[in-house]
């Protein structure tokens, strides 16, 4: 792990003030981590470290202190925020955050601007987006891309609780059930509870079925 965070972070420098263009890219897809990079590198921006789940990312951070963390909301299995509520060195730091999604649900917006997060921006968004974000966040404002707000502006009314039949597969995911188990139980085909799991993972702003699962478990815990 160490010899991969030197070589990650080959062309940065450890610490930094707000007023450094350092950047920490946290994304578990290789092909991602590596477009990010030539991006930001060829906008001016110093890629100090990558990393690809909570565990690597805990580390880069406490190695390299950059002055941004771009983080994605879903690492496989993992839900991104975990990092912010883990002890890292944020808190102490001069690290701002990025979170970056496929979809960006008020609710997550909510509960990441609780965790300290001030920069919000959906991976479909053009790469001016991305420019802007990085300088306003580095400034110390809150940024949210445009699409990001017209999701927003056209997302159910923050707390509206999920429609019967989504809360009970939701439920019935946070139990443990596969898809064919919950198809017997509701008298549903595969393919329309299929349906109604990728109806999920865009409302509640999930990346990937592990991670909307994952938060399922998560909540059917908190129950008891």
């Amino acid at each position: 792990m160490d010899d991969e965070l030197r070589k990650a972070g080959r062309k940065g420098t450890t610490g930094g003030s707000r007023n450094d263009r350092t950047v920490l890219v946290v994304d578990d897809h290789d092909i991602v981590r590596l477009g990010l990079r030539g991006f930001l590198e060829m906008a001016g921006w110093t890629v100090v470290g990558e990393a690809a789940d909570l565990s690597s990312a805990r580390t880069a951070l406490s190695v390299w202190h950059p002055a941004i963390l771009l983080l994605d909301l879903s690492l496989g299995a993992e839900n991104g925020l975990d990092l912010l509520r883990l002890p890292t060195d944020l808190a102490a730091g001069p690290t701002r955050v990025i979170l970056y999604s496929m979809f960006l649900t008020a609710d997550t917006i909510q509960e990441a601007q609780h965790l300290g997060v001030t920069g919000f921006i959906s991976k479909s968004a053009p790469q001016e987006f991305l420019q802007v974000a990085l300088a306003e966040v580095l400034a110390g404002r809150v940024y949210r891309s445009p699409d990001v707000e017209a999701g927003l502006a056209n997302s159910p009314e923050e707390g509206e609780p999920l429609p019967p039949r989504e809360a009970e597969i939701l439920r019935l995911l946070g139990r443990g059930f596969r898809l064919t188990e919950i198809a017997d139980q509701l008298a549903l085909s595969v393919k329309t509870v299929d349906t109604y799991v990728s109806r999920l993972c865009r409302k509640l702003g999930f990346d990937s079925r592990k991670a909307l699962i994952r938060h399922a478990v998560e909540r059917a815990q908190k129950r008891f």
